[in-house]
């Protein structure tokens, strides 16, 4: 790994340790958010989340069409750590800091 690479993988795996049992926002390769509980995770960065919001835009085809924000609620998630970009803190806390 790149030092940058290392050292933003680092701060991801930071975040989870001081964040376990709250809200965290998590960035995925996929153009997805998920909002919820890290639960647990591993060295990896896989999560395993409860209560999780899923944010997603949709593009539909065709000419003028406007983007669609959809979103779905699912109470237990595992996600892949190849997947995750970023993990934030609850924005609602940085507020307080």
């Amino acid at each position: 790994m790149t030092s940058g690479v290392w050292i933003a993988y680092l701060e991801n795996i930071s975040i989870c340790w001081t964040n376990l049992h709250y809200r965290v926002l998590i960035l995925l390769r996929n153009n997805r958010r998920l909002f919820g509980r890290v639960k647990a995770f591993d060295r990896h960065c896989n999560l395993v989340m409860e209560d999780v919001k899923e944010f997603w835009t949709e593009i539909p085809k065709g000419k003028g069409a406007t983007p669609v924000n959809r979103d779905r609620n699912i109470g237990k998630l595992f996600v892949r750590g190849d997947s995750v970009v970023i993990v934030v803190k609850n924005p609602g806390d940085l507020k307080d800091e």
